[in-house]
This record gives structure tokens, sequence and C-alpha cells, in this order.
């Protein structure tokens, strides 16, 4: 009986034991630094063991929509867990988001301690009534940041003297610049910036912008929509290390590329349609980036690369219309992926993949063919190349194709794919047409197949 008593009590003792509190403080602390800071936060309810631990959290992100609007409950969140913390704890992160009717002093304090607290990584988030938000002066003269990003309602307004010599990540949306030149001289001062993103963007002046940056590795540009200044916009790309590029317009801006971009690697253009200027832009880019080992085109760069000024309208006017751009020789690509949904694909396809002898992978979520043509089966708007891209013939080896209707023309493409396609190895189509999935299916799996280890998968 005494040997049961002890087994129970020592059951009862281990069920109640609170095993993690009893971890060192580094551990937890490295524990707590995984979660949000929000969540982490809230672990102080479980134990005092774990209100210190909290105080010392070297993250701290503030969020109003976590529950806690503008007021004195988010405030209050604010000075307990910055503002009294004592300056040898020092900070890694400091994000800030607000939206709302806040104290500007209140912020650019918030914002200054943070500085105090030697942070390295500062992200801002600001949409404060009243107008722009203006930068502390002292963000200028701060030496420490690595990461910077800014968004929202934000002007910044850059000083002649400023040196970042440690920043590596610069990120920018939807912010207000004093003009474009300044931007130029902010890159100039980043000697070791390796990432940057402005993202739809809002100049008070200017009319260049020179991308440069010697160590520059990732850019993403995208210019701000429905902007009446874009149209005078140029913008130089400078970047000799350059490795991901992905570019968004949806304004009028004219993009130049300084030298041909050979340590690129991925690149993703959304740029045509529309204005000449934009075609123009697509194919410097293009002709600079035939490094890349993954390409994505959206329906923009698409429809700019067909000739095509109205997203595939113009076919119904004139099945032949088309660009007369010559795609440079892909050498290193191996993944193409075309983002569209209308027929200016048909014409294009053939032209990239003879450009893309190395090609492995082809995807094409949206397929190629708009949804309504599924009624309609007399465009003849695929014809099979001649001759036969290389790419087919000896390296391409996975196709994954969305939105399959089951036209004639998309039924011509796949019988041309399975037959010529000798490094076949896979297939996967998403039938869209749900009455007609059985029907299609049976027909694609009688077609003849140059690669008989190719399987067909048709995803549910």
């Amino acid at each position: 009986m005494a040997s049961k008593r002890s087994k129970t009590k020592r059951s009862k003792t281990s069920s109640t034991t609170d095993r993690i509190s009893d971890l060192p403080d580094l551990l937890l602390l490295t524990i707590l630094s995984f979660l949000p800071f929000h969540s982490a936060v809230s672990t102080s309810l479980l134990s005092k063991r774990w209100r210190p631990l909290c105080m010392s959290l070297s993250n701290l992100h503030f969020d109003d929509s976590d529950g806690e609007k503008s007021g004195p409950p988010f405030i209050s969140r604010v000075d307990k867990f910055l503002m009294n913390r004592e300056n040898e704890l020092v900070i890694e992160e400091f994000g800030l988001k607000c939206n709302g009717d806040y104290d500007r002093t209140l912020v650019n304090t918030w914002i200054h301690k943070a500085l105090e607290l030697q942070v390295k990584n500062v992200s801002l988030e600001l949409c404060i009534r009243g107008g722009l938000y203006q930068l502390l002066p002292d963000m200028y003269t701060y030496g420490r940041f690595e990461v910077l990003r800014l968004k929202w309602r934000i002007l910044v307004d850059i000083p002649s003297n400023f040196y970042f010599s440690r920043l590596k990540v610069l990120e920018f949306y939807y912010v207000q610049f004093s003009s474009y030149e300044s931007v130029t001289e902010l890159l100039l001062n980043c000697p070791v910036l390796e990432s940057l993103v402005i993202q739809r963007c809002k100049y008070q002046s200017g009319c260049c912008l020179t991308v440069c940056g010697s160590a520059l590795k990732n850019l993403t540009l995208k210019t701000a929509e429905g902007n009446d200044q874009e149209s005078k916009l140029k913008i130089v790309i400078d970047t000799p290390a350059l490795e991901t590029l992905k570019v968004g317009d949806s304004a009028f801006t004219d993009i130049f590329v300084k030298d041909t971009l050979l340590s690129l690697r991925t690149a993703h253009f959304s740029v045509g349609i529309d204005r000449d200027v934009l075609r123009e832009s697509l194919f410097r880019l293009l002709d600079n980036s035939f490094h890349v080992e993954s390409l994505t085109l959206t329906d923009k760069a698409v429809g700019a690369l067909d000739g095509d000024t109205r997203y595939g309208l113009s076919i119904y006017h004139n099945v032949n219309c088309g660009s007369d751009y010559e795609f440079p020789i892909f050498h290193n690509l191996i993944k193409l992926e075309l983002r569209v949904d209308n027929w200016t694909c048909w014409k294009l396809l053939p032209k990239i993949l003879a450009s893309s002898p190395n090609l492995q992978t082809l995807l094409l979520p949206w397929g190629v063919d708009l949804g309504h043509t599924s009624q309609r089966h007399d465009y003849c708007l695929w014809s099979w190349p001649r001759p036969v891209p290389e790419c087919l013939l000896s390296n391409l080896k996975t196709i994954e194709y969305g939105a399959f209707h089951g036209t004639n023309d998309e039924l011509s493409l796949f019988e041309f794919l399975l037959l010529d396609g000798r490094a076949l190895q896979k297939i996967s189509i998403d039938c869209s047409d749900l009455k007609r999935k059985s029907k299609i299916q049976k027909e694609l799996l009688t077609y003849g197949r140059g690669s008989q280890s190719c399987k067909i998968e048709f995803i549910d």
C-alpha cells in the first residue's frame, strides 16, 4: 500500500510541475523570440517567473491592430515595454504600426527611445491623422541601421549629410519622397546595401531615379498607379551585382539598364501594355537579363511582347497581329512562368520556347485561354512550331497548367507537347470545366507521347 501511495504522489507531483519555467533564462528568451510580440507578452500572465523575461525581449513590435486601438491601452503597452526599459537592455528589432489619432511628439519619443536602445532593425507603418509623418532628423544620422522598412503616410526628406554604413535592407512602401534625385543620393550613401524595395511611392519633385549600388543583390520596383507625374519619370538601373529583379509598372515610367545584368538569376516582369514607352522598357529589361535562371512574365508583359495593347482583345479583329521583338537566347533559363489568361500567349509561347534551349520547368498557372472560349472552337490560334524547340527535345521535364478549358487550341497544344516533349516527366493539369473534365481527361490520355515515362496528373 505504501508503495502505491508513493507512486500516486510522484505521479501527481510530476503532472503539476512547470518544467518549462525551470529552463535557463537564455533558453526561455530564445523560445519567446520565435513568437509574435503580443503572444510573447501574453506569457507573462502564466507566472511571475515570465514577467521579467518579457521585459528583456530584444524584438519589440507594437501593432495597434492587435486588439488594442489607438488610446490608453496601446500607449500603456508601448510605455511599459519600451519607455520603461533600461538603456543597458539593447534591442535588435523595433516595429511600430499606428493607424489613427496619435500625438506625433509621442511617436517621436518612442522612435528616439528605440534609437537609444541601439536598435538595428526598424519597421515603421504609420498612418497618423493630420498629414504625412516626417521622419526624425536623428534617423538620418543614426549609424546602426541594418534593416529599415517604412510604410504608408511617411515623408522621407533626405538631408545632405548622412551615411548608413551598415544598412543591408531598405524597403519603402507607399511613402512620399521629397524628390527622385534624393533617393539616388540615399543609395549612394549605403555602401553595403543588399536588398531594396520601392513600391508605389510618390515624389514631390524630380524626374530621374538612378538605382545604384555595387553590393545590391535584390531589387523590387513598382511605381505608383494613376500618378500623373510618373509620366515624366526615368529610372536607370545601375546594379552590377544584382541577382533578383522584380519590376512592376502601372504608370508610364521609362526604364533603362546601364549594363547587362550578368549576375542576375531571377527576374519577374510586369511591365507593358497601354503605352509604347512601357513596351520599350520591357524590351530593354529582357535584352539585359538573358543570364537569368528563372523568369516570370505577367499578362502585362506578355501582352506587350505580343504587340497586343488591350490584354489580347485585339485578337478578335486580327489574329495575326504581333510584335516583331526578338527574344535573346536564354541559355541559363531553366524555369519559366507565364502568368496570363488571354490569347496573346499563343503566339508568344513558340518564340520563348525556341529562345530557351535548356528550359526544364514551364508554369502556366492561369492557362493561356480566356474562360468564355470554352464554347468556341474555331479560332485556330495554335499551330505546331517547326522546327521543334530544342528544350522540348532534350530538357523540358515539368509542365504545370492551370485553368484548362478543353478548347481545340488547348488540346492541340497538349498533343504537341506530349508528342514532341521527349524529356517530359510530368504534366499537371487543373481542369476548370468540371462538366467536361472526364471527357477531357480521356482524350488527353489517348495522345501519343515522345517520353514513355511522362505522367499526366489531373489536379482535383
